[in-house]
């Protein structure tokens, strides 16, 4: 069923909003691809078209020229799809808006194109947005490290080893370190190869070796390629008509893997060069994870290993939160970001140095299973501004949802409470002089959209002399078009935020009622230092359910009885026009004239 055929209170809104703020308008509905769709004239000579994505209304619709020229306002379009990029997108959209806001900003627009074009001015009045470059799509393109784990018969001695490192696939790392006892270096020789190598693939292959701990030692400590080959074969551990033997000879063979069966979670990693005739050893340890969690409490990690997580935006935020909840026993994860780990990021990150150039959600996914390798994780590359189908199919059954990004605040909000998901809502304010955490629960508590208006009134009502300290700049930090970078805050001052976040988190996993909710604080305001409304360094600031109220106007909220509110219309009244717009609709395969609105 499409989506218009199930909102018909949506629809209805639809066409009247276009009918009272265009009333002359030429503007038509149409079904194209399987889409919902408006076209038309603006200022009586722009063609456009507007198409309706899936999850509307909690996504904005794409708007279009209708020949897709690029020649009206090339940077307000994206160079992919020809769709503008108007001011009114993810940032700004909520459920209260319309198709008729999306086109009176591109109204917007082409009144200021004119107007530039009429006094010659180089840039357009509104914000433009550039194009990345070649090299910058490219950057993005980087991919993740992730070698299988390897295991080893036990009714045999000695074999090969061979495995691809793929950068598509989610299997942990093991540890490798130097192994010498004149020093406390542990530079990783295996995790350098993984880090600097170049190829998609790469394959580390060798021999392994199962042998007693007396002939183990001597192993790793021969230093040249010629004696370990005599070594080899004087203990018998390669005879001349094995079939290795051959390799190790003619120096076809680089790496080796040594352990002794009394101590299985003790490997040795012995890298060889023939040409150079030498022998680097490491040690690789092979951790006991059967008592992983056995010093957490009994009853909480029994649910929370049950439990899923989504985690939206993995940058400080929401790495710093997946790691709590991990460690709590949360054993699986989706995590959803577009963007790629770069040096500036590991300061605040979950992550480490040997991440940069990985996804986040890998180099996160990563982390995760360096601390619970059974944990399970759907990493999902991608920028979300419509929740469509693949998503929602990921995500419709987690436990909690983690909204670690300011973009599309909405649309999960929409999301979580149509499907009666909790969700928790962390943000660090500029300069990390505090932050807030909303938890949002679904028929508990107003919805986000709710909170964030009533709680702006609130503050202002509450403390009137106060401005919020917008971001400050600093003259070292401007981009090249000359715009300023507010300052960061510091990590310290974001894992407060996500600290709280993780515990406001880990009680919904644990509730077995969400009512217990009702009169929880469920939305809490920190300070890190006295400024703004707080009156003291490390303040809390909480605020249950009856300080904030759902709006009356609130879609999300109160559903369908809010658009029968402002049109005037009956539950019947709106059937009827919907039943009417339905039957005059064309769907094309012809030439059909669409309804006209």
């Amino acid at each position: 069923m499409h989506w218009w055929e199930g909102r018909k209170h949506i629809l209805v809104r639809e066409k009247v909003r276009l009918q009272d703020e265009f009333p002359d308008n030429d503007f038509v509905f149409k079904v194209t691809d399987d889409a919902l769709w408006i076209s038309g004239t603006l200022l009586s000579f722009f063609k456009f078209e507007c198409r309706y994505p899936d999850s509307y209304p909690s996504a904005p619709p794409d708007i279009y020229p209708k020949d897709r020229s690029p020649q009206w306002v090339p940077k307000h379009q994206y160079s992919k799809t020809g769709r503008f990029c108007l001011n009114i997108r993810e940032k700004t959209w909520n459920s209260s808006l319309s198709a008729a806001d999306i086109i009176k900003s591109l109204e917007i627009l082409l009144v200021a194109e004119g107007i530039r074009k009429i006094k010659n001015d180089e840039k357009i009045i509104l914000h433009e947005e550039d194009e990345p470059t070649r090299l910058q799509k490219l950057m993005k393109k980087n991919t993740c490290i992730m070698p299988p784990d390897i295991s080893f018969p036990a009714d045999k001695s000695v074999g090969k080893f061979n495995f691809f490192i793929n950068f598509k696939f989610n299997s942990y790392r093991y540890i490798v370190k130097s192994f010498t006892y004149e020093s406390k270096c542990f530079e990783s020789n295996l995790a350098k190869k993984l880090w600097e190598s170049t190829s998609l693939f790469s394959r580390f292959e060798g021999i392994w070796i199962s042998t007693s701990l007396d002939t183990l030692i001597t192993l790793i400590h021969i230093s040249t390629y010629d004696k370990l080959k005599e070594a080899l074969i004087e203990n018998k551990i390669l005879e001349e008509d094995n079939s290795l033997y051959k390799a190790i000879v003619n120096g076809q063979c680089s790496d080796f893997l040594i352990f002794d069966p009394e101590f299985p979670n003790h490997f040795f990693f012995l890298s060889c060069n023939a040409e150079k005739n030498t022998v680097d050893s490491s040690v690789a340890y092979l951790v006991d994870l059967k008592n992983l969690f056995e010093r957490l409490p009994h009853k909480e990690n029994e649910t929370l290993a049950s439990k899923k997580a989504t985690i939206i935006g993995c940058g400080s935020i929401g790495s710093n939160v997946a790691e709590y909840l991990a460690k709590c026993g949360v054993s699986k994860f989706v995590l959803i970001d577009d963007d790629t780990l770069t040096g500036p990021n590991i300061i605040r990150h979950a992550c480490q140095l040997d991440d940069i150039g990985f996804e986040k959600v890998y180099a996160l996914a990563s982390k995760l299973q360096k601390i619970n390798p059974s944990v399970q994780i759907t990493p999902i590359v991608k920028h979300i501004y419509v929740i469509d189908s693949l998503i929602e199919k990921e995500i419709c059954d987690s436990s909690v949802l983690i909204i670690a990004t300011a973009l599309n605040e909405e649309v999960f909000n929409a999301f979580a409470c149509s499907h009666g998901i909790p969700a928790i809502y962390p943000k660090v304010y500029p300069f990390g002089f505090g932050g807030e955490i909303f938890r949002i629960i679904p028929k508990v508590t107003p919805c986000f959209e709710c909170v964030h208006t009533s709680l702006a009134y609130l503050i202002e009502e509450q403390f009137k002399d106060t401005h919020f300290p917008y971001s400050g700049t600093l003259s070292y930090d401007q981009t090249a078009d000359g715009q300023q970078r507010p300052l960061p805050a510091l990590a310290i001052d974001a894992d407060f935020i996500a600290l709280i976040a993780s515990k406001m988190a880990s009680e919904i996993l644990i509730a077995g009622d969400h009512e217990i909710f009702k009169n929880a604080a469920n939305i809490i305001l920190w300070g890190n230092k006295e400024e703004w409304i707080f009156d003291q360094a490390y303040q809390c600031l909480k605020l249950g359910n009856g300080n904030l109220k759902s709006l009356e106007n609130c879609v999300v909220c109160h559903g369908d009885k809010v658009i029968e509110k402002e049109l005037n219309r009956t539950p019947e009244q709106i059937d009827s026009e919907f039943t009417e717009i339905i039957s005059q609709l064309q769907y094309k395969h012809g030439e059909n004239e669409p309804h006209k609105i």
